[in-house]
């Protein structure tokens, strides 16, 4: 189980001899598990990265790298179809937004409830990601996928262990320096994809070939986004959108889309959602909090 150690100035010292990088008070640092009753540190301060294998009094492994710049995310249904990687007809036809690449990269898989279930690089990611969703152990349990554009095979191989150990996914076993988590997992009965118990949030949402989060802020925007513009809106006006969220709200950008995801999982449709669950009464996109600040 990951714990979040937060630096305060009783730890400082003792937190910041750890890492390459100075972290500051209020600063959080995630301490999980290792194997051979070892501890992994990680800090990260944007997209520079410190992990700090710790066993005993020594450090047995210790290193310091800086996290890719996200390509883009998509849905489970973005990976449902295979292309060749100059199928030019094919991308056409389903949009920039609506397929993966067909290129070379890394993969972060999550399911339903944003738990990271595994680390993963392919020469092309297309066909890697249809084939998770199709054949691999978790494919009911994929939900959201971020993928990141890296040609050099070298820095494929070499991110994917740092990320690996950086964000702890379930059903990683190379390269992993931390114990297995599949059993315990699944033990705690995950949610669980099928056709049939898809929210209308969702259906929608895949019927446009798009995240759950892009339909919900899509739905939101002023004029609403007709079918069929969705590359354009995502490409020309999602992230102004989110500031302006953001902004009104006086929290993160981050934090938008935290609450958009959490929104998507637990309502079952923009207006109808269940006043009564907890997960949603200080959600920005309830009712009430919503109509606030926008109306």
């Amino acid at each position: 189980m990951t714990e979040v150690l937060e630096i305060s100035s009783d730890n400082i010292t003792e937190l910041q001899s750890l890492f390459h990088l100075t972290p500051n008070l209020g600063d959080k640092i995630l301490k999980q598990p290792g194997k051979s009753n070892s501890s992994i540190y990680v800090y990260r301060k944007a997209q520079d990265v410190c992990v700090t294998l710790l066993k005993g009094d020594s450090y047995s492994i210790s290193f310091k790298y800086r996290f890719p710049t996200l390509f883009r995310q998509y849905a489970r249904w973005n990976a449902s179809k295979k292309i060749a990687q100059y199928d030019d007809a094919h991308i056409k036809k389903y949009g920039e937004i609506q397929i993966t690449p067909a290129k070379a990269g890394l993969y972060v898989l999550y399911d339903r409830d944003g738990i990271i279930i595994y680390v993963g690089i392919a020469e092309n990611l297309n066909e890697r990601l249809y084939n998770h969703i199709n054949s691999s152990d978790f494919r009911d349990h994929i939900y959201l996928i971020d993928t990141y554009l890296i040609e050099n095979e070298f820095d494929r191989e070499n991110l994917e262990g740092c990320i690996i150990n950086t964000l702890f996914p379930i059903f990683n076993k190379d390269k992993a320096l931390y114990p297995s988590m599949s059993n315990q997992y699944l033990e705690g009965n995950p949610y669980s994809y099928t056709n049939c118990n898809l929210t209308s949030l969702e259906e929608s949402a895949q019927c446009r070939k798009i995240t759950t989060i892009d339909n919900l802020l899509m739905s939101l925007w002023n004029t609403g986004v007709p079918v069929g513009s969705e590359y354009n809106w995502i490409k020309d006006q999602r992230e102004n959108w989110i500031k302006e969220i953001a902004t009104k709200f006086n929290i993160t950008n981050d934090d938008v889309l935290q609450d958009a995801l959490i929104f998507t999982r637990h309502a079952n449709e923009v207006g109808e959602e269940d006043i009564c669950d907890e997960n949603l009464k200080k959600n920005i996109f309830s009712s009430s909090c919503w109509l606030e600040k926008f109306y």
